[in-house]
């Protein structure tokens, strides 16, 4: 077997030096062959579980890489331990799933295509032990950053990135999760709503930053830093991909955004079966659309600011709006939207509402919802439409109340 070993690495090692792309492997654990090989394309055989060190993993314009695995569960941790930056800008491709490691950054081109089962990227370490054993813990972050300019999809699984900056100016396409995680310590795990453990913190300025389209069954995004030392930047949209067979019972989508000790900022569109939000600050723009599927629900919850200008709406179904702290500013000005057949409820716990903002839970058909306004300290509803009517005059309900004082202007 060590003859067998050898062998391949230098059989690969010959071959690579006539293309830009992954050299001078040494294979940790498993297998991997040189399948086959044309003028711009290579196959590697690798076994489940393989581990394969690289100097460098680089793939060039037209060039193709396929990872050939024996399934699509099969996973192979491909590791760079040089001080190179992973530049992918060809195709890279794989049947099953597909890890890539670089402390010191990678780059996805304009023009270059990731088309695996399964694929994660960090500049976070996994120790052998550890992803042979499928124990996803990440640690020691790198200085480097992810950025993607090209196409990332996936065929029944996730994407994963985890690092300090993240930026995607590009496409996603997951059938799966797409999941974000910044930290010093990150557990990937499998099943449940929660794919994201952040163990400990981060003290660095971090971020994650989207301008183009992220279409996913599932979005995750976790941060953990001190207040103020990083910012997540939705300029793009996240969505759920449109069933290609709309027969099919689809898995119930989720949008998920912990950022606890960071700034969100929403420029554009989310829609998403169920939403959550918590931040220590959060804001949305006059462009921004938060949207979940009928009966649905959207949670909205910050530590500090909040500033509300965009659309929400959640047909029939519930609106949460939280600060925890009442001394904080928040603003709602844009529209909160509950209407439908069977109107939904609008529940707000925040300290100062409403600079020309609309809240609807009318009815068509039906019985108007509710809306509660309620806050520890105190309201101001300032030229604000509050509605819950209902064509057949059965309206719903509106109660406001504050503790130390309301205002309605």
């Amino acid at each position: 077997m060590k003859y067998i070993i050898k062998l391949t690495i230098l059989c690969v090692f010959v071959i690579l030096k006539a293309f830009s792309v992954p050299t001078n492997p040494t294979i940790v654990s498993g297998t991997m062959i040189t399948d086959n090989i044309s003028a711009n394309e290579i196959n590697f055989n690798v076994s489940d579980k393989a581990i394969i060190n690289w100097e460098n993993f680089s793939i060039d314009v037209n060039e193709i890489i396929n990872f050939v695995q024996p399934s699509s569960q099969a996973a192979v941790l491909n590791r760079v331990t040089s001080a190179s930056i992973s530049e992918i800008l060809g195709n890279l491709k794989a049947n099953g799933k597909l890890f890539l490691i670089n402390p010191n950054g990678v780059i996805i081109g304009e023009n270059a295509v990731v088309d695996t089962a399964s694929f994660l990227a960090a500049t976070l370490n996994i120790s052998d032990t550890d992803f042979l054993s499928n124990n996803l813990r990440f640690v020691s972050p790198g200085a480097g950053s992810i950025i993607n300019y090209g196409t990332i999809k996936t065929k029944n699984g996730d994407v994963t990135i985890f690092g300090k900056t993240i930026e995607n100016h590009g496409d996603i396409q997951v059938d799966g999760s797409f999941n974000v995680g910044i930290g010093e310590e990150i557990f990937l795990q499998s099943g449940g709503n929660d794919n994201i453990l952040i163990k400990t913190k981060t003290t660095d300025a971090t971020g994650f930053t989207n301008t183009k389209l992220i279409e996913a069954i599932k979005h995750e995004i976790k941060a953990d830093g001190n207040p103020y030392s990083y910012a997540i930047n939705l300029d793009g949209d996240m969505k759920q991909p449109k069933l290609e067979q709309p027969e099919l019972e689809q898995e119930e989508g989720r949008f998920y955004l912990s950022a606890v000790g960071g700034k969100v900022k929403i420029s554009k569109c989310i829609k998403q079966d169920n939403i959550n939000i918590v931040a220590h600050q959060i804001e949305t723009d006059t462009t921004a659309s938060i949207e979940s599927k009928p009966q649905g629900s959207i949670d909205i919850n910050s530590v500090d600011r909040m500033e509300l200008n965009g659309i929400c709406k959640a047909i029939g179904g519930t609106i949460t709006i939280t600060n925890d702290n009442p001394q904080k500013a928040c603003f709602i000005t844009g529209e909160i939207d509950v209407s439908a057949d069977v109107a939904g409820l609008i529940d707000i716990n925040i300290a100062r509402l409403c600079n020309g903002a609309s809240l609807k839970a009318d009815s068509i058909n039906g019985v108007g919802g509710t809306i509660q306004i309620n806050s520890d300290r105190i309201i101001e509803v300032q030229k604000a439409l509050l509605s819950a009517t209902s064509v057949n005059n059965d309206g719903g309900m509106i109660d406001v109340f504050a503790k130390d004082e309301e205002t309605v202007l």
